[in-house]
């Protein structure tokens, strides 16, 4: 591994073990993938590529809306391994340039587009579902492609940090993250 992908490495991993584990920063991927993007940026001084795709767990044929970083092609993902109801979304691997660094109760399958059976699924659920679960969905794939969109600019990622309660800012994590052992 070369000295970038160690300081990439490193950082995700601080991420990892202090906001998500010691703090219990869950239902956050969008957040923790805007975060690790701005950091590795500004601090590190390295470019990382955000992806806004899809994941499954396996335990059904739809997909969730999911965010992670690559770096060299490598996936970094650390915010499966804490979810806020494991009964609804079971933790997931903690993974840092494709490596397992915390193994969760299940591996999540990514896509950057949603599956053909995926696309099945949500249409036969559209079909019989009812107005709660409609909004439900509808609010999701909106919000999926706010943040697809967000993750395209700097200034809206900046933005997004700034309208967020004051322990999700940019600044409160970076301190964290930067103070915590």
């Amino acid at each position: 591994m070369g000295n970038k992908e160690n300081e990439v490495a490193s950082f995700a991993g601080k991420v990892h073990r202090i906001l998500v584990k010691k703090h219990g920063l869950n239902s956050a991927c969008y957040l923790l993938t805007f975060f690790i993007y701005k950091y590795c940026k500004e601090v590190i001084g390295i470019e990382t590529k955000i992806v806004i795709g899809w994941v499954n767990d396996g335990t059904w044929n739809g997909v969730s809306s999911h965010a992670w970083i690559e770096y060299n092609g490598k996936k970094i993902d650390v915010s499966l391994s804490v979810t806020a109801d494991e009964t609804i979304s079971p933790s997931g691997d903690a993974v840092v340039l494709d490596e397992i660094i915390e193994s969760g109760s299940v591996s999540y399958s990514y896509f950057y587009d949603v599956p053909e059976s995926a696309k099945n699924t949500y249409a036969q659920l559209k079909k019989s579902a009812n107005q709660q679960i409609l909004n439900f969905i509808n609010s999701k794939e909106k919000e999926h492609k706010m943040m697809k969109e967000i993750s395209r600019s700097d200034t809206l990622i900046d933005q997004f940090f700034d309208n967020a309660p004051s322990s999700r800012r940019y600044n409160a994590l970076k301190s964290l993250v930067e103070t915590e052992c």
